[in-house]
């Protein structure tokens, strides 16, 4: 697991807990964070010496009719430390799309649909195909999805679904050797992604996603070659002494 401070560049790599892995959609609140893979959702917390604990094991497989497979979800995030949003997600209700997840300790794990890209005027629909992030200031999100034909678009919507903005962020990657975002996340009310161009050959390359302009701002130092992402203030991100 990499701890990476996204304004200096320091990267501080820590073991996870034995028999854990770091691969997976993840998502961060305060010293808290999480770890999809397949039906269950992993918990840990990050420790004062910034060691990793491994807190309990969430299984997600019953909160949907389709049988569980590698990935239960495309895209996740923390609203806050009982609240997840994951996505793209298919209920018991055959309801797809955005869904919040609720984790709460003690009480059995349940989910209430937001919304189903695919439903939305003015949205080519598609599922997500890179990650969501939480905007607490607005509470709104940032998705990220991908068409049948490798076009991926970061989407900023309110809680309903509403289309607030949108801007593209790579065309056909199979054919150009870019690849699509694969992790966002948001940090003081502003929201960033991580994709691969190919400008001269392949390269990752971070974006600061402006939710005004709704325009892609490249972003120094870069945030690279990471599967995920998530974010919120932590020391483990700073250098000691």
């Amino acid at each position: 697991l990499i701890f990476a401070n996204a304004l200096t560049g320091y990267t501080n790599t820590v073991q996870m807990p034995s028999g854990y892995g770091a691969a997976g959609h993840m998502a961060k609140f305060d010293n808290t964070f999480w770890i999809n893979g397949g039906a269950v959702i992993n918990e840990f917390t990050i420790g004062a010496n910034c060691n990793i604990t491994h807190v309990r094991t969430i299984n997600i497989s019953s909160l949907s009719y389709i049988p569980a497979t590698t990935w239960l979800t495309a895209g996740m995030c923390a609203m806050d430390i009982n609240t997840l949003i994951i996505g793209t997600w298919t209920d018991l209700n055959d309801d797809e799309g955005i869904h919040l997840l609720d984790i709460t300790p003690g009480v059995q794990p349940s989910t209430i649909h937001l919304f189903d890209h695919n439903l939305i005027p003015n949205h080519p629909g598609g599922p997500i195909a890179g990650d969501i992030a939480y905007v607490p200031a607005s509470d709104t999100v940032v998705t990220i999805t991908g068409t049948s034909n490798s076009t991926f678009t970061a989407y900023h919507h309110d809680m309903s679904g509403g289309l607030l903005g949108s801007s593209l962020v790579v065309t056909n990657p199979l054919q150009t050797g870019a690849a699509g975002p694969f992790n966002a996340w948001s940090f003081n009310d502003k929201v960033y992604l991580s994709t691969v161009n190919n400008v001269g050959g392949p390269h990752q390359v971070t974006y600061e996603f402006d939710l005004t302009s709704y325009t892609l701002i490249p972003h120094t130092p870069t945030v690279i070659g990471y599967g995920d992402a998530a974010s919120s203030p932590s020391p483990c991100a700073q250098p000691s002494g």
